[in-house]
């Protein structure tokens, strides 16, 4: 009587205990690498994606632009873009896409190197399914509430590396287009979840 007491005892302990470490480990913060065009591989911790947005129906001062608001998430909220048939299933033309950190695999920038433009951005989820758009916006906005004047502006990938000089803080925009005059190195081509 007394082994069996015991062993469901044990038993109901190590269950708790197992739940209690996978409770935490799903806690932490995962990373994310980041590659960037010269090929070097950065490790971003403390990670999110920053949406800018604004209200459209907001008065601001002439020679002003109103204040944009931010929201963090590690999900990826966006509308379908009206320049392509995204996805060819279910195409609904201003549709929200909304990817989990879980579903989402891969985000890619092909460049133009020698004209220095976007290509294209390939957004792949765990499943195999991909996105290609010309841009990675526009931003969906109805994750922040109802408020129908809210536009999306931006969006930025921020989070902290180890570099030379220790602690590093990324803060860079995903709806770059062109690249201008910066170096491979300061250019994101593909950002890995999984």
């Amino acid at each position: 009587m007394k082994s069996r007491l015991s062993i469901r005892c044990t038993s109901a302990v190590t269950i708790i205990l197992i739940c209690f470490v996978c409770n935490l480990t799903f806690a932490q913060t995962e990373t994310i690498t980041v590659v960037l065009g010269n090929g070097e591989k950065v490790t971003l911790s403390t990670w999110s994606f920053v949406y800018y947005v604004v209200r459209s129906n907001e008065l601001v001062p002439q020679g002003s632009t109103a204040q944009p608001l931010q929201k963090r998430s590690q999900n990826l909220y966006l509308i379908e873009r009206h320049d392509q048939e995204e996805g060819k299933i279910d195409f609904g033309k201003g549709k929200e896409i909304n990817i989990t950190t879980e579903n989402l695999s891969s985000i890619e920038f092909i460049w133009n190197w020698k004209y220095g433009t976007l290509e294209k951005v390939i957004i792949t989820r765990i499943d195999g399914h991909q996105l290609t758009r010309s841009r990675l916006g526009p931003i969906a906005t109805s994750f922040l509430g109802d408020d129908k004047f809210l536009y999306g502006k931006t969006l930025y990938l921020e989070g902290d590396y180890p570099g030379e000089k220790g602690l590093q803080h990324l803060n860079y925009n995903l709806n770059k287009w062109l690249r201008g005059k910066l170096p491979k190195k300061e250019i994101i081509e593909k950002i890995i979840f999984q």
